[in-house]
């Protein structure tokens, strides 16, 4: 055999045993020969089908082999939306009233201006990137803990192990999660947009993050958004979860903030520590995380409304 023809026939069987191999792995009827199939549905349908009659049942079943909880969460999303058709004025009004009420400045919307930023103003991001700053100082405890919460999948795993939730024995569970990630989402990149807020490390040098920084806007802080609004859901559907008492607010008196924040406890003390992460890794500042916390909220009495209708009220039921 020439070393041409040994060459064809290797690659031949190479080939043939990937087909195979990939067949195999895929698993289902026909295994190994999945890709290779038509012959055998061509036997298999003939020996089933006497000449004439129809090859596919007489009853048209629902698709019911089980959505992915990430694509079916839409569903949700669009409820959400055809009953609260005015939400992103509802939370645009919540969101500007926070900055103009603590000092800071807000952009028209929609727009890619420079704003001249008076002495209150620039004092009051002083104040704010000394903080972060500071918050730096904790990077090294919780390194791996940022890392892992930086994307989103990361950080809903935290809930899953706090109420050991799994997603095949808790799918209406798991869902009700997926369905808050989702909004939250969705609601706060339109209002990130439309604030089209610096990430710190814009306004401050000495700011180095610990991450690359999110290609969106700062303000408001997703991860502290769709981390509250994973633990309002929660709350709402397990009311007996164990210390999580909704949050009476974001600091125990608005008007001396040296006094602390308020208590979050349970699965808002861990909504809090996901939020905070974001500001020790360099990416928000405080703020970012107050508007998180305050939308997580209005959006929360917008979904109780939803509680009397159809899906969101059949899902909220069955989560355990």
């Amino acid at each position: 055999m020439s070393k041409a023809n040994a060459n064809a026939n290797a690659n031949a069987n190479a080939n043939a045993n990937a087909n195979a191999n990939a067949g195999v792995s895929l698993g289902g009827l026909f295994g190994g020969t999945r890709f290779n199939s038509h012959k055998i549905g061509k036997e298999v349908i003939n020996a089933d089908n006497p000449a004439g009659n129809p090859i596919v049942p007489n009853k048209y079943p629902p698709y019911n082999a089980g959505w992915d909880a990430e694509h079916k969460a839409w569903v949700y999303v669009g409820q959400f939306v055809k009953k609260h058709p005015d939400w992103f004025d509802s939370l645009e009004t919540a969101a500007k009233t926070l900055l103009t009420s603590t000092g800071w400045p807000v952009r028209a919307p929609n727009t890619t201006q420079t704003i001249s930023l008076s002495t209150s103003q620039q004092d009051v991001i002083t104040k704010a990137a000394l903080e972060l700053i500071d918050a730096s100082g904790e990077r090294e405890d919780r390194f791996a803990e940022i890392i892992h919460q930086h994307d989103g999948e990361g950080a809903i795993n935290y809930w899953l192990g706090m109420l050991h939730i799994d997603p095949a024995l808790h799918p209406k569970t798991y869902l009700l999660i997926r369905v808050a990630r989702k909004l939250g989402e969705m609601t706060v990149m339109r209002l990130k947009d439309h604030f089209n807020a610096p990430r710190p490390a814009q306004l401050c040098p000495g700011i180095i993050p610990m991450l690359d920084t999110p290609g969106t806007a700062a303000y408001p802080a997703g991860h502290a958004l769709q981390a509250y609004l994973i633990s309002y859901v929660l709350k709402m559907a397990l009311p007996k979860v164990p210390q999580s008492e909704k949050p009476s607010g974001w600091w125990s008196d608005p008007a001396d903030k040296s006094k602390g924040k308020a208590t979050h406890s349970g699965l808002f003390a861990l909504s809090q520590r996901v939020a905070f992460n974001r500001v020790i890794a360099g990416l928000h500042f405080e703020i970012d995380n107050e508007a998180g916390f305050v939308l997580a909220g209005k959006i929360t009495d917008m979904l109780t409304s939803m509680l009397a209708d159809e899906p969101f009220k059949s899902l909220v039921a069955d989560a355990v």
